[in-house]
């Protein structure tokens, strides 16, 4: 008999980008269902609401009906273990993210016994970051700047959402998010 895996995608989306979906659709061939979760977290100050991110995430991945999205308050780990033991996959770019992904995912294997499969990015993506996206953002650059970077079903949505919301978020914590997410 079979046994059907499902993998969970989290992390928070502030905006989803075109490495996020890239990573989402590789793991829709992988396994069979994938649930992305933006995870809410304190200690995050995000530039966009949690509807504005999960909006994002539907229109960018309406062509993969195995795809759940969903919002979750608490760990992945946690919400793996809620999914069944669902397997959480993870995309790295560079060597700070695979140090950064390393320590998570042994947080997870001890805390939820939850496991992580981490998947090297297109050599394309690498450079594809939300935190590249909010700065570019912050110029009020046209649609056009954010092909490549962002899924083109949801640019003009984006730049709409946005109205500035640089003011939002700490500008010390792009920073940090730029050099692991």
């Amino acid at each position: 008999m079979s046994r059907s895996v499902t993998a969970l995608c989290a992390g928070s989306f502030d905006p989803v980008t075109q490495g996020h979906v890239d990573i989402i659709c590789r793991a829709t061939a992988l396994f069979d269902k994938v649930v992305v979760a933006v995870l809410v977290n304190s200690q995050k100050k995000p530039c966009f609401t949690i509807e504005e991110r999960l909006n994002f995430l539907r229109l960018a991945l309406q062509d993969f009906p195995q795809v759940e999205i969903v919002a979750y308050h608490g760990m992945a780990a946690e919400l793996a273990a809620e999914l069944g033991d669902a397997v959480l996959v993870k995309g790295v770019r560079n060597e700070a993210d695979l140090y950064l992904e390393q320590t998570e995912a042994e947080y997870n294997r001890r805390l939820g016994n939850a496991e992580t499969i981490l998947l090297p990015c297109k050599t394309e993506l690498t450079h594809v970051s939300s935190s590249a996206v909010k700065v570019l953002l912050s110029y009020q650059l046209p649609a056009q700047a954010y092909k490549g970077l962002l899924p083109p079903e949801i640019i003009e949505q984006v730049i709409a959402c946005y109205k500035g919301g640089f003011a939002r978020i700490d500008p010390q914590s792009i920073k940090e998010e730029n050099s692991h997410g």
